[in-house]
This record gives C-alpha cells, structure tokens and sequence, in this order.
C-alpha cells in the first residue's frame, strides 16, 4: 500500500463502494440511520449519505483540506504526473457509480472538505493550516487519545523521541542523520522506526540511542523532552 499512487487509490475506493452497495442498501433501509458519521477518506460513507440524503458529519483525523490549505502540500513530479494522467481513469469509474444513484460532480467534492459540512478534525484550530479558511462547521476538538501516565520530565539527561509515523518510515538515511546528529550530545534518544527497515542497516549505535520497530508512544511521550514526529 506504501507503493500504490493517489490514483489507484482512488478507485480502489470507487470501487469498494460499488461492492458493499447491497449491503449498505439493506442497512440504510433497516438501521435508518438519523446522522452517517464518516472518514474524510472514506468514500462509501460519503456517497451512501448524499444518495440516502442523511445529514453527515466527516471524521478527520489529521488535518482539514481545502484549495488553500492544499497548497502546504508539496507533490513530486512523479506524483503531479500521476494525477494528472488518472484524471480519466478516475472518472470512467465515478461513471460507473452513476446507474447505483450515486451522483458525483468531480472526484473533488470526495477529498477535499467544504464550509457546509459539519466536521471533527483531531488537532487543534492553532496547529491547522489556514485556519482563518475553515468555517464554524468544523469542530477542532484535538487529540482522540488520550493517556493515564503522568508527566515525567525530572531525569538526569533529555529525552529525545523521533518517530516518522505508521506510513512512510522507511528512510534509514533519515535515521541515521538524526543518529549522527545526536551521538556526541549529552541525551538520550529513542527512534520508533516501524517493521520496513532492518536495526542493523543503521549500523552501530551508542548506548544512549535505542531503535524499536513499535513503542508505548504516549508512555514515551510522557518522559519526552524533545519530540521529531514527522511525515517526510
């Protein structure tokens, strides 16, 4: 999943919802829901409440999209090229949506947020990209998890975590920059690096510098002086 383009993506989504069209059908007929409270990436969900005509409130669990706030985001040529050449794949399959009564304009209106739809974003309205941009339909409400475990900041020598996340965090160039850039100071460091690289690709370690595919992130977090939590 770590390899697949924002395209193919996509229409694995397209396609998810034209294969749980029945079931959801059934539920909606059923259950008769009153609110469909969906990821903001999650496709059928979106598509079922405007084709039941549901009120919807989108789950995000980052940070809110739209035209402005987008332009933070930095593509590759590579992944430019992709989007602009799957622009027709994409709309042959929303074509395909159409005969199950699900209407869609562009593939747009599926990604990116709007000012008319309520939302929850899981971060603060301090840390959102362009803020001032987003309407009172959207709840800042922070984080969705919380921790029991105390601060503890009382230590002989800092506490230095760095983790690049559950999706891309396979850069050992990127581990062994922060290794040689900490070596000589006085702190102790702990890298959460995930399962995709091998400990021993980044050589020797000091012993003030622990490396571990998974760690308690909130139990760290708690002794932490200095966090690096960061998508490159």
């Amino acid at each position: 999943m770590k390899k697949v383009s924002t395209t193919e993506m996509t229409i694995q989504d397209i396609r998810i919802t034209l294969s749980m069209n029945d079931f959801l059908e059934q539920e909606f007929q059923t259950f008769r829901p009153d609110v469909v409270y969906t990821d903001s990436v999650c496709f059928w969900g979106k598509l079922n409440a405007w084709k039941h005509q549901v009120p919807m409130v989108v789950s995000t669990s980052t940070f809110a999209f739209n035209q402005k706030s987008s332009q933070y985001m930095k593509s590759s040529l590579k992944e430019m090229a992709d989007l602009i050449f799957g622009l027709p794949r994409i709309s042959k399959e929303l074509k395909k949506l159409e005969p199950y009564g699900y209407h869609v304009k562009s593939v747009l209106s599926l990604i990116q947020s709007d000012n008319d739809t309520d939302s929850v974003v899981y971060t603060s309205r301090k840390f959102q990209p362009c803020a001032e941009s987003f309407s009172e339909h959207y709840a800042f409400v922070g984080p969705s998890v919380f921790s029991d475990v105390l601060p503890e900041k009382e230590k002989e020598r800092p506490l230095v975590y760095i983790s690049l996340g559950t999706v891309i965090n396979d850069r050992p160039d990127f581990y062994r920059k922060c290794i040689n850039a900490l070596k000589e100071m006085p702190v102790d460091v702990v890298i959460s690096c995930g399962n995709a690289i091998d400990r021993e690709a980044l050589g020797e370690l000091p012993n003030q510098i622990q490396v571990h595919p998974y760690v308690d992130q909130l139990a760290i977090l708690a002794r932490t002086d200095v966090l690096s939590l960061t998508a490159v």
